[in-house]
């Protein structure tokens, strides 16, 4: 059994790399184009030509994060979203977490079942600046709970938690019961969640396991069994605040890398400033980009994406785009279909794959997107994963 290395010093290890990090990344480019995303130094992915081989795309390298300010911020402030969870040093999670980690052994061993949740809640948005409302929103105060019935609920990732004034509760009551402080005003909060079932808790005639969200706002019941491809909204006012939960797991996590997306879609605007309307004839046409972080299951950024939908000359609604890694080197291409709003323009989520330089189909991955008030965009979350299996697809399609 592989001895897991305490959260203390994995928080070390990650303050170091990233003063490293950051020398390299220096300031960014500021400057925007018309759908209010900043203009990279590579391909241009706001003219792509969906009749050309990738969209006209090259297996280029980029710049840090694309050259985009939303973008490098997130890695900036990467470090302010470490969890300070006491569960991570857990004697009992981290046995656990070499368990799952140990597939030496196949000889009937039977391993706790880890599943993942990504949470959010308040005005939510991509990493786009241009998306900050200019008026008060007010506060609105989030402060709850979230516990399951049986098992060990892990935080292992802040998100956006304006710290000192939000924070998880301390000490926790218990290994299943997760309290936290958060006020949202025209942003959002949230958390990256891991539940950890042990073997007992697995076993035949017993209820189903269920994660429970006790919020002001909000407040919901979820079977653990109901997370797995789950990629729901749930609005709680008029004024555009939500929560919104996407789940993912079980399976071999550490032979079978996947994540999370989270991003931001816009459409893109002709020179009057008007949305471009569908063609009344059969044209290949750009209507937009998204893009956004490419996370673990962990919450942390392996890289970023960016892409360009639109119609192919057949008219088929396809989006392409690529992947490039902390430091912008090229990953993949990404390719696959969209689907629209009852505009025909207006991104409601996506479904493709993602394929090396030379087309060898590596992985797949899929989103649902959503509109932000008052702005002709707005933001993404899904999924993604590497050739694993039909059950592992299943989830991000």
């Amino acid at each position: 059994m592989k001895t897991p290395i305490p959260h203390s010093l994995k928080l070390f290890l990650t303050l170091a790399a990233w003063v490293g990090i950051l020398a390299v990344t220096g300031c960014s480019n500021d400057s925007a184009a018309p759908s209010g995303q900043t203009v990279t130094g590579g391909d241009d992915y706001e003219n792509m030509d969906f009749t050309l081989l990738n969209g006209g795309l090259t297996a280029s390298n980029e710049a840090v994060a694309f050259d985009d300010k939303a973008f490098s911020d997130l890695l900036y402030n990467e470090d302010m979203e470490i969890s300070d969870d006491p569960m991570l040093d857990d004697p009992e999670v981290m046995q656990m977490e070499a368990m799952v980690a140990d597939s030496t052994d196949t000889n009937g061993v039977v391993r706790p079942r880890f599943t993942f949740v990504r949470l959010e809640w308040g005005m939510i948005h991509g990493p786009q600046d241009s998306l900050d409302r200019q008026i008060d929103c007010g506060a609105l105060d989030w402060s709850g709970t979230v516990s399951m019935d049986r098992g060990i609920l892990v935080a292992t990732r802040l998100i956006r938690f304006e710290l000192p004034f939000d924070q998880l509760v301390r000490p926790r009551i218990n290994g299943q019961t997760l309290g936290f402080i958060s006020h949202t005003y025209c942003h959002f909060d949230g958390l990256v969640l891991k539940i950890m079932e042990r073997p007992d808790d697995l076993a035949e005639g017993l209820a189903p396991n269920v994660l429970h969200i006790r919020t002001g706002p909000y407040q919901g019941d979820f079977a653990v069994e109901e997370l797995l491809g789950m990629n729901a909204n749930f609005p709680v006012d008029g004024e555009g605040n939500s929560l919104h939960l996407v789940g993912y797991g079980p399976g071999d996590v550490h032979a079978c890398p996947r994540g999370f997306l989270h991003g931001r879609w816009n459409l893109l605007l002709d020179l009057n400033g008007d949305d471009i309307a569908p063609p009344d004839t059969t044209l290949a046409v750009q209507y937009g980009t998204f893009g956004g972080p490419w996370y673990g299951l962990d919450g942390l950024i392996h890289g970023f994406m960016r892409c360009g939908y639109g119609l192919d000359v057949d008219g088929n609604q396809v989006f392409h785009g690529k992947r490039i890694g902390r430091l912008g080197r090229f990953v993949a291409f990404l390719r696959g279909t969209w689907s629209a709003g009852d505009d025909g323009i207006s991104l409601t989520g996506f479904d493709g794959e993602w394929t090396s330089a030379v087309g060898g189909r590596e992985g797949v991955l899929g989103a649902q997107a959503y509109p932000f008030p008052d702005y002709p965009g707005g933001f993404y979350d899904g999924r993604w994963t590497t050739l694993c299996g039909s059950a592992d697809e299943g989830q991000v399609n």
